[in-house]
Order: structure tokens, then C-alpha cells, then sequence
């Protein structure tokens, strides 16, 4: 599965959420989320299966801090984002489901659209900004589910981060679902075998900050300072 990348002239799903201030849960159809965000679907167990052990066996996968990761409850899991591989490694190393938002073309293939859709993937629109893609956000979180959100907003082209959209902090204070800060490391190495490490840091509570911004930057910080670690750790 590819992780979506919107570049710097396409509306990221945090612009999209700061500009709809005014999120009703109550309103949203029964249709928008239909099942319990929490069910292990067979295909997902079986992808999530195969797919750890091939990134175990062939990029040597090792996970830090698995105990910081919160196994209920709604959770909001934030990761640095520089390779498609990206929502694929965040899947098959927290310890229950997450669902997350894809470029809609991918669902285009009925059969590809099927699977990934068993693997919680949601179609997101990538042009005028997709309100029922945030409704389903607020609907997964409103039911104590998890949700993959990359605060840099596309893939990163080089080693250093880009500022963290205000929309991460908008979703987390709406909801008051935690952000769970997550580094990927060598994830822009997937082509060349490197090691890949996956290190969570602690929740953040929405409840600390004054404005969406600090949240979403705070996240960022974090994720930011896992890097700093598991560098001086290496």
C-alpha cells in the first residue's frame, strides 16, 4: 500500500481540518462508520502477519518502547512520513488496529480497492478538501479507534522535518484523543535495505495546550527528539 503524498500545491488533510472549525458528530450518517473501528478483519490479520515478518527478515525491523503504545482507547498515532512503505510499517507494528486515509485513485482497481479497504484504508480526496474524510476521522476516534495522521503533511525529501500542520492538534482536541509521537527510522532507505527501527515516544493529552498549532508542533518535537535518541543510541 502507498502512503499519500499530496505535495506542497494540493490541500493536506490538516488544512482541511482547520477549516472546518465546527465538527457534529451527531449528524454524521451511520454509513460513514458501519463497523466497530476496533475489529481485526481476516485480510488485515493475514497482510499485517506476512508483512511483518518480510520487513523483520529482509530490513531487520526492531521496535523501541512498544509499552508506550496504548492498546485502548481512541489514539492518534503520529509518524514522520518519507517513503510509501510508511502506513504499512505503522500498521504492522502497533499491537491493534489502525486505519488510515489513501489517495482515493488507489481504490480506482476494484480488486487493490477491496483489499486495502480491509487493511482500513479510507479513500481521501486530494482537491477542494474532503469533509467526509474528516467526518470518518472524528467517527473512527469518537469510537475509541486508532488513526495513522503524518503532521508534516507529504513525504519529506530530506533528512530534516517540515513543520507540523495545525489540523494534528484541531483532530486531537476535538476528539481528546491522545497523539502517540512516532519515528520511523531510515524509512527514506527502504530501496537500499537499511536497518528499519520503529521508536514511540509518550502520549500527548490535548489538554496541555493553548492552541492547535502548539499541539501539532509539540508532536512534531517529540518525533523530533526520538530521532535525536535512537541516533545517539546507534
Amino acid at each position: 500500500m502507498k502512503a499519500l503524498n499530496l505535495g506542497k500545491q494540493r490541500p493536506f488533510f490538516s488544512d482541511i481540518l482547520v477549516k472546518s472549525q465546527e465538527i457534529n458528530i451527531g449528524v454524521m450518517k451511520k454509513s460513514v462508520l458501519d463497523r466497530d473501528p476496533n475489529e481485526l478483519r481476516f485480510v488485515y490479520r493475514l497482510s499485517r502477519f506476512l508483512f511483518y515478518w518480510v520487513y523483520k527478515i529482509v530490513w531487520r525491523l526492531q521496535i523501541r518502547h512498544a509499552e508506550r503504545v496504548p492498546l485502548k482507547g481512541s489514539l492518534i498515532i503520529a509518524s514522520n512520513h518519507k517513503s510509501y512503505a510508511d502506513p504499512q510499517v505503522v500498521g504492522i507494528t502497533i499491537p491493534r488496529p489502525v486505519h488510515f486515509l489513501a489517495k482515493e485513485e488507489l481504490f480506482r482497481f476494484r480488486p487493490f480497492g477491496w483489499i486495502i479497504t480491509q487493511c482500513n484504508a479510507h479513500p481521501l480526496k486530494r482537491r477542494g478538501g474532503d469533509i467526509a474524510a474528516l467526518r470518518l476521522s472524528v467517527a473512527i476516534l469518537s469510537k475509541n479507534g486508532a488513526l495513522i495522521i503524518f503532521p508534516e503533511g507529504g513525504r519529506g525529501k530530506t533528512d530534516h522535518f517540515q513543520p507540523a500542520k495545525a489540523g494534528l492538534g484541531l483532530l486531537a482536541q476535538k476528539t481528546g484523543a491522545p497523539i502517540l509521537p512516532m519515528y520511523i527510522h531510515n524509512s527514506g532507505h527502504i530501496g537500499k535495505f537499511k536497518k528499519l527501527i520503529v521508536s514511540f515516544g509518550k502520549p500527548i493529552y490535548a489538554n496541555h495546550h493553548h492552541s492547535h498549532q502548539a499541539l501539532a508542533d509539540e508532536a512534531m518535537s517529540q518525533i523530533a527528539k526520538l530521532k535525536q535518541e535512537l541516533e545517539e543510541y546507534l
